[in-house]
């Protein structure tokens, strides 16, 4: 199996069966790479740049494809290209995420009661704790 990964920056509309991999374009830096096997998408994730910081999100690797190694692939591969800061955030109910961002050395934070207020006005969805990390890079 062969696996690439593309890079396009987020300061262009990009979509994959009709679905935007960004609902708002960034410039400066910001990038999603697509990790892929032949012609099939395994898995995904954003760097935005925050200007003196680099966000960590939305990594994300299709269910068939979970287990087999291809997070820590992705994740690598993202750090790997970083030469800031790296933060992150995610939900405590999310065990394999958190197990993963430890292991590459991601340390959990306190987040900041704003931020936290803005993460869930913005995602309704998120019920259980919000967890903060960061990586020196």
């Amino acid at each position: 199996m062969v696996i690439k990964f593309i890079t396009k920056s987020l300061d262009e509309n990009l979509y994959i069966d009709d679905v935007p991999l960004s609902y708002t374009k960034y410039g400066n830096g910001s990038f999603i790479r697509i990790m892929m096997n032949e012609n099939e998408i395994i898995g995904i994730a954003r760097i935005y740049d925050k200007r003196n910081v680099m966000e960590l999100a939305d990594v994300y690797i299709y269910e068939k494809y979970q287990g087999q190694g291809y997070g820590n692939m992705l994740i690598e591969n993202m750090i790997n290209d970083v030469k800031e800061n790296i933060v992150l955030w995610t939900t405590s109910d999310n065990i394999k995420a958190i197990n993963l961002y430890k292991k590459y050395g991601f340390i959990e934070r306190k987040m900041d009661k704003r931020m936290e207020k803005r993460l869930r006005a913005k995602y309704k969805w998120i019920k259980s704790k919000l967890i903060y990390f960061t990586k020196q890079v």
